[in-house]
């Protein structure tokens, strides 16, 4: 096991480090396309505990106005389903993302959130809204326009339903730059 832990650690290591920036990725008037998770879809079954299924999924669409700087959308959906009752949260909202000689990213954004509940046969909605900070680190992988980027994000809740509902997050996503 801990032979396992030290060959991942260095070979994520040795892949940080040879990844040298690509600053043709992130020049003024290119676009970026990606999808991200949190990756924390869970299935759990027992006695004790109600059967219990989670996954989030979020696409992001940018262009860059300006060299370094990306505008764009944000599209996701969170399901959560826990027993007999269930949630589907989706958001959507502008971004703002700047990266700092293609080496790490920063960025800024703000999401309409409609959520949908069920329980048993009550349902209904609701709708809020959420600040977003993240940074992150794009890995340049395989061809010159595809990153894998690890970001770490932490949403604030707003409005009178989500205002102290705030989380923190490390997701995992693809992006293409083009």
């Amino acid at each position: 096991m801990r032979s396992t832990v030290l060959i991942v650690f260095i070979s994520f290591s040795i892949l940080v480090l040879v990844n040298e920036p690509l600053e043709a990725q992130i020049e003024q008037d290119q676009w970026l396309i990606g999808a991200s998770s949190n990756l924390s879809f869970r299935s759990t079954s027992n006695d004790v505990l109600n059967d219990q299924r989670s996954i989030n999924l979020t696409t992001k669409f940018g262009y860059f106005f300006h060299q370094n700087l990306a505008l764009g959308l944000d599209l996701g959906m969170t399901y959560l389903d826990v027993g007999n009752s269930s949630t589907t949260e989706i958001n959507v909202g502008p971004f703002a993302r700047y990266y700092f000689q293609g080496l790490f990213f920063a960025g800024l954004g703000y999401s309409v959130v409609h959520i949908n509940r069920k329980l048993d046969s009550n349902s209904g909605s609701d709708n809020g809204g959420a600040l977003a900070l993240e940074a992150g680190h794009p890995i340049w992988v395989l061809i010159e326009c595809l990153s894998i980027e690890p970001t770490l994000r932490y949403n604030i809740g707003t409005g009178d339903l989500l205002k102290g509902t705030n989380s923190l997050s490390l997701n995992i996503g693809l992006v293409l730059y083009f």
